[in-house]
């Protein structure tokens, strides 16, 4: 008995189309991270967009809607607390996230495996986090389908800017069906479903 299954391929994306994107005064983008240079140089991004912009290093998930305001974005770097944390704080921004309307809302989970989203450099690697992050991502984005839920895996080669601008350039990407983007020096990709083989 054969069983078919499919194999998993990585494919090239164009560079991203800007969505115009109307940022309502009031709301905040939260940044959690472990401290690594990427969050000061994404705040700083973001904050030249018009975005007003708080960097969290703490592991709170229950009270950033009562401490902020209007959280209309949630960027996690490399899921510094684990990814029981990040679900609890899924869960806790769901509210806030989900009753924007019209208005734009993300939710944005960051690593730095191998830019290839772990099917690139072995010796880099996904892991277990890695996978659980991107699986939870992927759930989101079915049951909050008003929310751009994004994966962005970025190559750790890229300097702490060039990374930063990329990552701006994907939370205003015109196409919403990607759930999960590789961003490396000179390449965009993804992940698609390729041909099929009997084992």
């Amino acid at each position: 008995m054969t069983t078919a299954i499919r194999r998993v391929e990585l494919r090239d994306l164009p560079s991203p189309d800007r969505l115009a994107v109307e940022w309502n005064a009031g709301t905040v983008c939260v940044i959690r991270t472990d401290g690594r240079p990427l969050a000061a140089a994404l705040s700083r991004a973001l904050t030249h967009e018009g975005w007003r912009v708080i960097v969290r290093n703490d592991d709170a998930s229950t009270d950033l809607g009562e401490l902020h305001g209007q959280v209309a974005c949630f960027i996690e770097i490399g899921t510094p607390y684990g990814l029981r944390n990040s679900f609890f704080t899924a869960r806790a921004l769901q509210p806030v996230l989900t009753s924007a309307g019209t208005s734009p809302a993300w939710f944005i989970a960051i690593s730095s495996m191998d830019g290839r989203l772990g099917l690139g450099d072995a010796r880099l690697g996904a892991g277990v986090l890695g996978a659980g992050i991107y699986g939870m991502i992927k759930t989101l984005r079915h049951e909050w389908p008003g929310v751009r839920c994004r994966a962005i895996d970025v190559h750790p080669a890229l300097d702490a800017d060039t990374a930063a601008a990329l990552i701006v350039a994907e939370l205003l990407d015109a196409d919403l069906t990607l759930a999960e983007v590789g961003i490396g020096p000179g390449w965009r990709c993804t992940i698609a479903a390729g041909d099929l083989l009997d084992v």
